[in-house]
């Protein structure tokens, strides 16, 4: 049986990760102390290589994914952006506690329920397992065994923590599906995979949604 291996790799850290606010649809680029972690981290090697290289069409993406892979040529996903907060976006999990108390009914229900103005847990997980789905047939079918992903910290969560939603269940019974995170601007056990159906071990991610304290 042949295997296929994603690496998933969260983007480098933004002005807005460093003051902890939600940041989803808001399209910041890397704050200079991330790129350069970026750089110094791509210089010290470790990071893995890929046939394909798939990307959020958000900034902080793609500038990503060009200082680690610059000669790569990425596929942008619509479907990989990261959750949209809404009225939420640019602020911090204190200051959402104080103002609105929809926020804290968002928490409890596990991220389930739909921030103003923004995208509902229910919406933000079919569309990122719907995109992922379409990138995995693709790999089956031109036969790519390899790729790395580029994306955000909701979208990684919901790969990983989700598989029995939508069809990658199904689509990864068909074929030996091998999921790695990696990370390098906020501690995820980089490339450490705990095998499985879109399940890997270790890091902030497994922490579930109804834990974020702070977006992407």
């Amino acid at each position: 049986m042949q295997s296929y291996t994603i690496h998933l790799i969260r983007h480098g850290a933004t002005k807005g990760n460093q003051l902890g606010q939600y940041i989803g649809r808001t399209d910041l680029p890397l704050a200079p102390e991330g790129a350069e972690q970026l750089r110094e981290l791509s210089r010290a090697g470790g990071y893995p290589t890929a046939q394909a290289y798939y990307c959020s069409p958000l900034l902080r993406c793609r500038e990503t994914l060009n200082i680690l892979y610059p000669d790569a040529e990425p596929v942008v996903v619509e479907g990989l952006r990261e959750c949209d907060f809404g009225e939420w976006e640019g602020k911090t999990a204190k200051e959402l506690m104080e103002e609105d108390p929809s926020f804290a009914k968002w928490m409890e229900s596990g991220a389930q329920a739909t921030p103003p103005g923004g995208e509902s847990g229910a919406v933000f997980m079919h569309r990122v397992c719907e995109a992922f789905e379409k990138l995995v047939e693709d790999m089956l079918r031109s036969r790519t065994t390899s790729a790395v992903i580029v994306t955000h910290g909701g979208v990684i969560m919901t790969i990983r923590l989700r598989p029995a939603e939508g069809r990658l269940l199904r689509l990864a019974d068909r074929q030996r599906l091998r999921l790695f995170p990696a990370h390098h601007a906020r501690p995820l056990d980089a490339f450490h995979g705990g095998g499985g159906v879109c399940h890997a071990s270790g890091g902030r991610a497994d922490a579930g949604r109804a834990k974020r304290t702070s977006g992407d």
